[in-house]
């Protein structure tokens, strides 16, 4: 993180530029940041290996957790925990075909 970093030493203190340090900061952010708790039909299809029509009869059909913001069928949020919990259960299903 630091290798591409010009530094500055005053009176025994290493100092950074600040675009440099705000540049570590956001690198930082986003390895430390857990993913978030929902995820668009696309995302899920996407982790999940599979159609996002085929998401989309699982959310009708109950076995997904899903909201809609504000309202709008389009936009759903899939929950991240039901994905997984989901695509173990497909998961298992297959294996005993």
């Amino acid at each position: 993180m630091l290798e591409n970093t010009e530094m500055h030493v005053f009176d025994g203190v290493t100092y950074v530029p600040l675009e440099d340090a705000l540049r570590m900061i956001a690198e930082a952010k986003k390895q430390a940041a857990p993913p978030p708790p929902e995820m668009s039909v696309a995302e899920a299809a996407k982790l999940a290996h599979c159609d996002a029509r085929r998401i989309r009869a699982a959310i009708e059909r109950g076995e997904l957790k899903a909201r809609i913001p504000n309202g709008c069928v389009r936009g759903r949020r899939v929950n991240r925990a039901s994905l997984y919990e989901w695509m173990q259960g497909k998961d298992a299903a297959s294996a005993k075909e």
